[in-house]
C-alpha cells in the first residue's frame, strides 16, 4: 500500500491514533474527524475537519482516497442513548455513503453484534445485538457485505493511546485500583473478548493493508469474565480490594468470540494481553502526566453528554 491515498475516518481517536502514526511514513494519509473528544489535532498529515453525517464533504474526500479506514463511530451502548439519532447517522446512515466506495475499505465493527450467546461466537454465528450501538454496527455491515471491504468485528479495546480513553474495562479498572485502591465488579461473570488497541491498528496497519482480503472476521486476543479482568489487575497491584455486587448490572452482553479464523486466513497474531495494559496503564496513572484524570475527554459518554 505504499503510495496509496489513505483516507482515515475517526483518525484522531482512540485507535484512530495509533493507526495513522504507523501509516504516515509509508502512505498518503489524510484524516478525516470532527474532533468530538479533543480541541486540536497535530499530527503531521492532511486533515479535514468533518463530520461523516457530511455527506457532501464526505464524498469529495472518498474521490480523493484510492483507499478507506473507516473508524468512525459513536462507540459505546450508553454513548449512543445519549442522542440515538445522532448515533444512527453516524454508525449506520454514514456508511450508506461509504458504500458507494469503490475502493479497498477497512470497517471496523464490533463483537458485541453477538449479544448474548453461549459458548464461542464465530463469523457465521447468528448475530442478536442487544443495544442501539450493536445494531447499527450490524446494519452497517450490511450496507458493505457485497463492497470489496474487510469487516472486522472487534473485542473491547484496552491499552494506552494518544486519545486516552478510561471507560473501557480493562483501563477503568486498573486506573481505580491505582487511584482508590478498590474496584467494584457488578456481577463478573458476563464474559468479554478483549484486544489491544495497539494490536488492533498494528493489524489494520500492516498486516490488513498489506496482503488484502475482503469478509467479515472477530478480532480479539483473549476472552476474559469482568470479574477475571478484576483478578488480573489485583495480580498486577495486590493491594488492590474487589468488591463484587450481585446486584444486576445494566449491561445484558456476555459473548465470546473465536478468532481463529483471522489466525489462519489473515496471518492475525496478537501480541498483547490484557496483563499488559494493565501494566501500562498503571504506569500511566501513577506518573502523573495527565493533570486530571477525571476530565470528560477521556470518557466518550461524559464527552457526549456535555455535548448535548
Amino acid at each position: 500500500m505504499s503510495g496509496k491515498r489513505v483516507l482515515v475516518t475517526g483518525g484522531a481517536g482512540y485507535l484512530g491514533s495509533h493507526v495513522v502514526r504507523m501509516l504516515k511514513d509509508v502512505c498518503d494519509v489524510t484524516v478525516y474527524d470532527n474532533l468530538l473528544y479533543t480541541n486540536e489535532y497535530l499530527e503531521d498529515v492532511s486533515f479535514i475537519n468533518g463530520d461523516v453525517t457530511n455527506s457532501l464533504l464526505l464524498k469529495i474526500a472518498l474521490a480523493r482516497a484510492d483507499v478507506v479506514i473507516w473508524l468512525a463511530a459513536i462507540v459505546g451502548d450508553a454513548p449512543c442513548m445519549v442522542n440515538p439519532a445522532r448515533a444512527i447517522a453516524t454508525n449506520q446512515e454514514a456508511v450508506r455513503t461509504l458504500a458507494r466506495f469503490d475502493g479497498p475499505i477497512i470497517f471496523t465493527s464490533s463483537c458485541s453484534v453477538y449479544g448474548n450467546y453461549l459458548g464461542l461466537a464465530r463469523e457465521d454465528t447468528q448475530i442478536h445485538p442487544l443495544s442501539l450501538y450493536a445494531e447499527t454496527k450490524a446494519s452497517a455491515e450490511e450496507y458493505l457485505r457485497d463492497k470489496n471491504a474487510l469487516i472486522l468485528r472487534m473485542g473491547t479495546l484496552h491499552g494506552t493511546s494518544r486519545r486516552m480513553r478510561f471507560d473501557l474495562v480493562v483501563n477503568t479498572l486498573t486506573k481505580k485500583a491505582v487511584m482508590d485502591g478498590t474496584i467494584q465488579v457488578f456481577g463478573g461473570r458476563q464474559y468479554r473478548p478483549l484486544l489491544a488497541v495497539q494490536d488492533a491498528a498494528e493489524f489494520i496497519a500492516v498486516k490488513a493493508l498489506g496482503s488484502w482480503k475482503s469478509g467479515i472476521y472477530n478480532l480479539a486476543s483473549e476472552n476474559l469474565s469482568i470479574l477475571e479482568v478484576a483478578r488480573k489487575v489485583k495480580d498486577y497491584l495486590p493491594s488492590t480490594h474487589i468488591i463484587v455486587l450481585d446486584s444486576a448490572y445494566e449491561d445484558n452482553r456476555n459473548y465470546q468470540a473465536d478468532f481463529s479464523r483471522a489466525q489462519d486466513i489473515l496471518g492475525y497474531h496478537p501480541g498483547r494481553s490484557a496483563k499488559d495494559s494493565i501494566a501500562d496503564i498503571a504506569a500511566l496513572v501513577s506518573s502523573r502526566r495527565i493533570k486530571d484524570l477525571s476530565d470528560i475527554r477521556y470518557a466518550n459518554l461524559m464527552a457526549l453528554q456535555k455535548g448535548t
